[in-house]
């Protein structure tokens, strides 16, 4: 049972990477085009 669990982690976590990955990307373009367009 643990087994088959620390199987499924190891293929969840570089999903969870790169979605985490992606929205802090999206986050910081965000805040960066505002920071533009205030300036």
């Amino acid at each position: 049972m643990q087994r088959a669990f620390c199987r499924a982690t190891s293929w969840m976590i570089p999903i969870v990477v790169e979605n985490f990955a992606s929205l802090w990307r999206c986050l910081y373009y965000r805040s960066t085009f505002y920071d533009q367009t205030m300036t």
